[in-house]
């Protein structure tokens, strides 16, 4: 942490030495716009009350400022802010509603022959540096997505644990046509917080990168666990503090095999006092979560191939049937991918796994509760492709399908104390997506 501290500190300082106190700053405005048509078929089981679209229009689009000036001595000092000014319901960004304007990103950078720095709102190293596979349309099946119009089963939550891993601490993530989810793989924990970030130059191909951030932003902070009932009562004191991110990636050639791969890891500590659950259906953290990636990508004659594997852990307590039950909740999460690129066309396919593991799980009526748990699982097969009518702008299509399923740990619905049962339920789904994607 000194580190990176005296690294930017002196970064500060000798831009505000420089003599070049007349040089002009290049303030340059960009962003995108995707908008998509979208069908989607979510099969809800007979009886439940979800009376979902079947079509839908979504889109996501952002605004960048970006100031930067080069100094003399040659340093490059400059500001980027990023607004989100589109998105139909960005619950899986800390905010709700059907309309929106809030900040993304917003950090000042300094950059050099000694690497990079990063001040303020932005993605962390593990991010920064982490590996993509192929994707049929990154917007639809890439690392972060943003056009989605898929429900998991009623009743059920995600197998997401971004709500606790993520952006906002929210307890739901459900894909339903009223909100745009998230099934990508990116490493995203504390996405939107305050942190400062070294990245080292290139050497090589190789770079490595360490990111610091005193506490996290958003809802985070409250420690809500996706996965988790959304009306569980949480020890909102064990908020979290120093979270450290570090990443290493090296991109290259040999006899003509372009390869990239790259891994990452995420951590922080609790920072509220710890005390034991003592009434049913309170949820106590007892570690923050942790997550590391790895991931690789070769191409060759236009064909590439990649895959990426995720995991994040976090441990709890919880009050079930007047005992105390200690576990740690997975996420793992892999996906492959296979492309094609020939001038302006591409073509793609994808397969994602997810799975969500919680053995200690309750619920938040006081006469149901469960042990040892339940698990999730989304699986998901993409197919489509794009073609670049003109500079920044291409036309894109997918197909996607899949199922989400839901299920008592151990295979049964016999764990259950009370009047209700848990019934393990799944849902099949099928999405066509045709849109367009604008960067200007």
């Amino acid at each position: 942490m000194k580190k990176l501290l005296l690294v930017s500190t002196a970064i500060a300082g000798v831009a505000m030495m420089s003599s070049s106190a007349h040089a002009a700053i290049a303030l340059n405005l960009g962003g995108y716009f995707d908008g998509y048509g979208v069908y989607a078929d979510n099969n809800p089981p007979a009886g439940t009350a979800n009376d979902l679209h079947t079509y839908a229009f979504r889109r996501d689009s952002d605004l960048f400022v970006n100031g930067e000036t080069t100094l003399d001595n040659g340093l490059t000092v400059g500001a980027h802010t990023d607004i989100d000014v589109g998105q139909t319901n960005v619950t899986g960004d800390g905010n709700t509603g059907t309309a929106s304007v809030y900040l993304n990103q917003e950090y000042a950078y300094g950059s050099g022959a000694y690497g990079r720095v990063n001040l303020g709102i932005s993605d962390g190293a593990a991010y920064l540096l982490q590996v993509a596979a192929p994707s049929a349309d990154s917007n639809v099946d890439g690392l972060r997505t943003s056009i989605q119009a898929l429900n998991p089963t009623a009743g059920t939550q995600s197998a997401r644990l971004t709500g606790l891993l993520g952006t906002n601490g929210t307890t739901t993530e459900l894909f339903g046509a009223a909100t745009n989810g998230d099934l990508g793989y990116a490493q995203d924990d504390f996405r939107e917080t305050d942190r400062i970030t070294y990245l080292t130059p290139k050497f090589n191909g190789f770079q490595a990168g360490a990111s610091f951030a005193p506490q996290p932003g958003y809802a985070s902070s409250t420690g809500t666990m996706l996965g988790d009932d959304p009306t569980v009562a949480v020890n909102t004191a064990a908020s979290y503090k120093d979270i450290w991110e570090a990443a290493a990636r090296w991109d290259g050639q040999f006899q003509g095999v372009a390869a990239s791969f790259g891994a990452g890891y995420s951590g922080a500590d609790l920072a509220g006092v710890y005390t034991a659950p003592a009434a049913v259906d309170n949820y106590n953290l007892t570690d923050a979560p942790k997550t590391w990636n790895f991931g690789g990508n070769l191409a060759m004659s236009g064909f590439s191939l990649g895959a990426i594997y995720k995991e994040s852990k976090v441990s709890e307590e919880t009050f079930v049937n007047a005992a105390v039950y200690d576990g740690t909740v997975t996420d793992k999460t892999y996906d492959i991918g296979l492309g094609y690129d020939n001038g302006p066309y591409h073509l793609g396919a994808s397969y994602l796994h997810d799975r969500t593991n919680d053995p200690v799980l309750g619920n938040a009526a006081t006469t149901l509760e469960w042990a040892p748990g339940q698990e999730y699982t989304e699986n998901r097969y993409a197919l489509g492709g794009g073609y670049t009518f003109a500079p920044g702008m291409t036309f894109r299509g997918s197909v996607a399908w899949g199922k989400f399923q839901n299920a008592a740990l151990g295979g049964t619905t016999a764990q259950e104390v009370g009047t209700a049962a848990e019934v393990n339920a799944s849902n099949d789904f099928t999405q066509v997506a045709i849109g367009t994607d604008i960067q200007f």
